[in-house]
């Protein structure tokens, strides 16, 4: 066990109680719903942006270090 590394994607709260807490990546929900619900607004208001092939958004996560994966500090935070 000593040797084993173990990560979640979810970033849910469980992650941070558990024994020991898992290491998770931590996902701006909130700001991709707001992201989302501009971007489908202006598109109702504005029918020309539908000729819009892509449009990129890149919202960045955070990974949280914890005892999971060997971190001795109570948290550490990426933000990359």
């Amino acid at each position: 066990p000593e040797g084993l590394a173990v990560a979640g994607f979810t970033g849910s709260e469980a992650a941070a109680v558990i024994t020991p807490a898992l290491t998770t990546m931590e996902h701006p929900l909130e700001r991709l719903g707001a992201v989302a619900a501009r971007r489908l607004i202006e598109l109702i208001e504005d029918s020309a942006l539908y000729q819009v092939e892509t449009h990129e958004i890149v919202l960045k996560s955070k990974l949280k270090i914890r005892r999971s994966c060997g971190n001795r500090k109570e948290i550490y935070e990426l933000f990359e």
